[in-house]
């Protein structure tokens, strides 16, 4: 990837389990300060442990490629109650950090949290856990 701008990373809900989700976390896009693996997302994102929980892994063989998004999750605080967790991968056919493509893993929407250091949530999770995410990763200009 060359320098400058990094890229965006827009995230979908699974269509089949979407309507559960408020409508403003069914699409999430995030920015990138600029290249680099890992992969740091610009936002407002959980920090706990030492850990930053903003970062997209990219991987490349000869035929094949995948962004990770596990290990660990993104979570980001949506405000000062409610946050959001995308836990999982998109590994497809190819080798451009560029595209859209399907995504495994799951998502969860906390609207209240417990208080705390760690993230817990306070009310029953919504959560999609689907082989059918979608991922698209464009250049920013």
């Amino acid at each position: 990837m060359p320098g400058g701008p990094g890229p965006s990373f827009t995230f979908s809900i699974d269509p089949a389990c979407s309507a559960q989700f408020p409508e403003d976390v069914r699409i999430r896009t995030y920015s990138s300060p600029g290249y680099g693996y890992p992969q740091p997302l610009s936002g407002t994102f959980e920090y706990s442990a030492g850990v930053s929980w903003n970062v997209l892994y990219f991987s490349q063989k000869e035929r094949t490629a995948a962004w990770y998004f596990n290990d660990p999750p993104i979570w980001e605080r949506l405000s000062s109650e409610a946050y959001l967790v995308i836990s999982g991968g998109s590994e497809y056919a190819g080798t451009s950090p560029y595209g859209e493509w399907s995504a495994f893993g799951y998502i969860t929407y906390c609207k209240t949290r417990k208080p705390g250091i760690y993230p817990e949530c306070a009310v029953p999770e919504i959560s999609c856990n689907s082989t059918r995410h979608r991922l698209r990763v464009t250049r920013t200009e």
